[in-house]
């Protein structure tokens, strides 16, 4: 596996929306990468992470109006059964000014033959003042694996995250350190999972997968970690209890909503380290609403971030 070493908060905007773009005609695609720096935080490194299924020797990659490349020249390429794929990484690093306007990618084909854009990442590692220490690991592959393991450092917080083409569905096992979880992956899909303390760490599935980006990193970051913990509705009432197990809070504020519809919103104000608040709402269910999402989003000086849980009704 290619990989680098990166030291800098990590933030990864990832569309694995299949684009196909047709040859001949000069076909574009737009891809959007959402995305926004948090207000004075610095950018260290930044990368446009591609997969694509296919063979084209003339495409051209825009972030925004700015030309990355004239030509795709990939930096691996490997047959995978009756396809090609194909790995680019780009340093788009210098384009910052770009980046940090909701960055869309934009690819047009230039060749006479088709392409499936098939994962579109945008990799963000940034430093803000007080905020901690972060060290990644960056890498990609198109080599199959039946088990990945490693290890992270155990007295941090730890974070695995890829994105892997494999044979769907395809049941898979992740461990970092006491964290355990078991998901499906389709047939091309992401995986992430986050321990409050690293060591080492394993993704064992029952099928091969080639992990076509994956990111481990160890942080120690000096912010909020709100955790909801309950959720009781009971004759009209939902009652949530929310638990802060990082740094402390300038203020956390609780929203309820379901099907994009906002049903309640209040705000719990400051809360330190080990505190715990709770608030209520008066939540009418009709029958066929099966429950409400709740985001627990948390402020601390110009940075803000949010968990959110479903609660069943």
């Amino acid at each position: 596996m290619a990989e680098t070493k990166i030291n800098g908060v990590a933030e990864i905007v990832t569309s694995l929306k299949v684009e196909e773009v047709s040859g001949n005609v000069r076909e574009s695609v737009e891809v959007p990468l959402s995305f926004k720096l948090p207000e004075g935080a610095v950018l260290k490194e930044a990368y446009l992470d591609l997969t694509v299924s296919g063979v084209s020797q003339k495409w051209r990659v825009y972030i925004g109006d700015f030309s990355l490349t004239k030509e795709f020249k990939p930096v691996l390429q490997k047959e995978n059964g009756s396809e090609i794929l194909s790995k680019f990484v780009f340093n788009v690093t210098p384009t910052k000014h770009v980046l940090l306007e909701e960055p869309v990618l934009r690819v047009v084909n230039t060749s006479s033959s088709a392409i499936k854009l098939l994962q579109s990442s945008l990799i963000i590692f940034y430093e803000y003042e007080g905020l901690g220490e972060a060290e990644y690991f960056y890498g990609i592959s198109l080599d199959p694996q039946k088990t990945m393991v490693g290890s992270l450092d155990a007295q941090r917080s730890g974070m695995l995250y890829g994105v892997f083409k494999t044979s769907a569905p395809n049941k898979t096992k992740v461990k970092i350190g006491d964290c355990f979880k078991e998901t499906v992956l389709g047939e091309v899909d992401e995986l992430v999972l986050e321990c409050d303390k690293g060591g080492g760490y394993s993704i064992e599935p029952e099928k091969p997968v080639i992990p076509l980006t994956f990111i481990a990193g160890s942080y120690q970051l000096n912010t909020p970690k709100i955790e909801i913990s309950k959720g009781k509705y009971e004759n009209g009432k939902l009652e949530i209890v929310v638990r802060n197990k990082g740094s402390k809070a300038d203020n956390v504020v609780l929203v309820i909503y379901s099907s994009g519809r906002i049903l309640g919103r209040a705000e719990l104000g400051e809360m330190d380290r080990g505190e715990e608040k709770s608030a209520a709402f008066e939540i009418t269910a009709d029958r066929n609403m099966l429950g409400v999402n709740v985001r627990a989003i948390w402020v601390k000086a110009k940075l803000r971030d949010f968990t959110e849980k479903f609660i069943p009704l």
